[in-house]
């Protein structure tokens, strides 16, 4: 019974707390309820609970993404994915002394948020320091990894522990008071993200004129905006082809011309079933010669999806790359899609001083989801951890 409990009380967190960016502050409930598990596999049960309530969707994702899925992959693979992010708090040494619960739930958090796990970890309760310590960087996610571990060691005399709680509370309660009011950033540039409404191109025929709808957005709005850089979404042009750098040509010289730079996402075809998810730049970014060229690849491709865990096809992983790129002369950090939803690939966007988080979306298979709404309060928190402008492009 006490399993059951508390995998009700994961799910209905896991729930709840990713409805709105406000209610993430519900994930406190999971270690103060951790307290009265008397074994390991009911805080599993509990946290199960709690990312199942997340994945629930999945296999219908899955479906949307691939014509054909393998069922295997489908059904079985939400319930792994579900069970490799529990697994860490088995950690947790339930019924144990106060600062072994508190040293043993941190450990699983730290396992929960670096490689390996820390790949699929969407829907980490540490995206909670956007809200408790923003613009903290990478200092805000150590205190809420430390305040949701002290709520893991509570029960019983409190002692110095009720200090350390009292403490972190008080940084929090600064954190929020002090930028309560404070602009997200400065950047130096003015930013425009352009959002589009382009379903997937499955012929050349269909391609070419998903190309040619995104250029005719770059024809009107670059005149007319007085923006200096543009974003548009992930997978913009997809496949980039020869003919469509050709169709960019006129656009970037008279992006150049007014002085804007064009951001987007391009799909680059290697002719062996693999791809490359980039980020391509013109206008001002472009080459010497015009052409628009690479500014960054994916790190973390969507697993199974994009990223195919070392089978032949899909995206390579480069989940040791930098985050950090540069438009114009101000830094700023990248993040592609599946990027938004896990902590692990935004080191320079945490510990650097970038003018703005910029991501690239494309969340066509993802409209009307859960998912969708998850991947948005993630950039968000991610945003407000570093206390920077979010430009975020979607294709939706």
């Amino acid at each position: 019974m006490e399993a059951i409990g508390l995998f009700a009380t994961g799910v209905l967190v896991g729930y709840v707390a990713w409805l709105r960016a406000d209610f993430l502050v519900g994930v406190l409930i999971l270690p103060f309820v951790a307290n009265y598990a008397t074994r390991r596999w009911s805080t599993f049960a509990m946290t199960f609970g709690y990312f199942g309530a997340g994945n629930i969707e999945l296999p219908d994702i899955v479906g949307r993404f691939f014509a054909h899925p393998n069922p295997l992959v489908q059904f079985v693979a939400p319930l792994a994915l579900t069970a490799l992010l529990a697994a860490p708090f088995l950690i947790y040494a339930a019924g144990a002394r106060p600062w072994v619960r508190i040293l043993t739930w941190f450990a699983a958090l730290l396992v929960l948020s670096v490689p390996p796990v820390g790949l699929f970890a969407w829907h980490n309760p540490l995206f909670l320091a956007g809200s408790l310590y923003p613009h903290a960087g990478l200092l805000g996610i150590v205190l809420t990894a430390l305040l949701l571990a002290t709520m893991a060691g509570l029960r019983g005399r409190v002692g110095p522990r009720a200090g350390l709680l009292a403490a972190l509370m008080a940084a929090s309660g600064f954190y929020a008071v002090h930028y309560a009011h404070f602009a997200m950033g400065t950047p130096a540039v003015n930013w425009g993200a352009v959002p589009t409404n382009a379903p997937p191109a499955s012929t050349p025929h269909a391609q070419t004129e998903r190309t040619a709808a995104a250029i005719r957005i770059m024809h009107e709005a670059i005149p007319l905006s007085g923006f200096s850089a543009f974003v548009f979404p992930e997978s913009t042009i997809e496949p980039y082809r020869p003919v469509d750098e050709l169709m960019l040509f006129e656009p970037s010289n008279l992006a150049a011309k007014h002085h804007e730079a064009l951001v987007f996402g391009a799909v680059i075809e290697d002719g062996h079933g693999g791809w490359r998810d980039v980020v391509m730049g013109a206008g001002t970014m472009a080459n010497q010669d015009g052409t628009p060229r690479i500014l960054t690849d994916a790190r973390v491709p969507m697993p199974v999806g994009n990223w195919h865990l070392g089978l032949p096809g899909g995206a390579p992983l480069h989940a040791f790359s930098t985050d950090r790129g540069t438009i114009g002369n101000s830094p700023v950090a990248w993040s592609i899609c599946y990027e938004d939803t896990i902590l692990w690939p935004h080191w320079f966007l945490l510990t650097g001083n970038p003018a703005a988080l910029v991501a690239l979306d494309d969340d066509w298979v993802l409209s009307g989801t859960r998912a969708a709404r998850a991947q948005a309060i993630s950039a968000h928190q991610l945003a407000r951890m570093a206390g920077v402008l979010l430009v975020d492009a979607v294709n939706d």
